[in-house]
């Protein structure tokens, strides 16, 4: 009899562990073709996502190709433009006049002002030795000493052009006085 029950016990054991086995197996069926769905309409999605994005790109392509030649036309119509009104020539012309003006200026200012043609040499003193400096030739304390002599002489060259400027106009007051 310990042998019947047992028998039934394991029978009743098999029968249940089938019955779990087969209603796992269905479940994981059902969830297999669940994520197979999912995995389908993503895969669905994404291709049309794609899609999308080679029409923005083609889009993109395209209006970049027809601002490039709108671009050009306009550069094209303003050249005829101004072919036709002279605009660069005057303006060109304009621009050499106006730096051969400056250079002018520049050299009168030089010859006959001469405290403009010291402070101009001073500038360009200074930047001499700062440069000097710069590539190592002056050390600091040269570069110190050299300024100092160097303003010294701007300054005793702006008390002779005063001197000659208030000499000029003492001249000049006796000229109109004795006049």
């Amino acid at each position: 009899m310990v042998e019947q029950v047992g028998l039934e016990f394991v029978t009743r054991g098999y029968t249940k562990a089938v019955g779990e086995v087969t209603s796992f197996g269905r479940a994981t069926g059902l969830f297999v073709k669940e994520v197979t769905n999912a995995a389908q309409k993503t895969e669905a999605t994404s291709k049309k996502i794609l899609d999308q994005i080679k029409v923005v790109r083609d889009a993109t392509r395209a209006t970049r190709e027809y601002t490039n030649m709108l671009v050009q036309n306009a550069r094209a119509n303003q050249e005829v433009i101004n072919s036709l009104t002279g605009v660069n020539r005057e303006y060109k012309s304009a621009q050499q006049s106006a730096s051969v003006f400056s250079s002018e200026i520049e050299r009168l200012s030089m010859k006959y002002k001469p405290l403009y043609a010291a402070e101009m040499a001073h500038k360009k003193a200074l930047e001499e030795i700062n440069t000097a400096n710069r590539l190592g030739i002056l050390t600091d304390a040269q570069r110190a000493d050299s300024i100092k002599s160097l303003n010294d002489s701007l300054r005793q060259s702006a008390r002779h052009v005063n001197q000659v400027s208030q000499g000029l106009n003492k001249q000049g007051l006796v000229v109109q006085q004795a006049g």
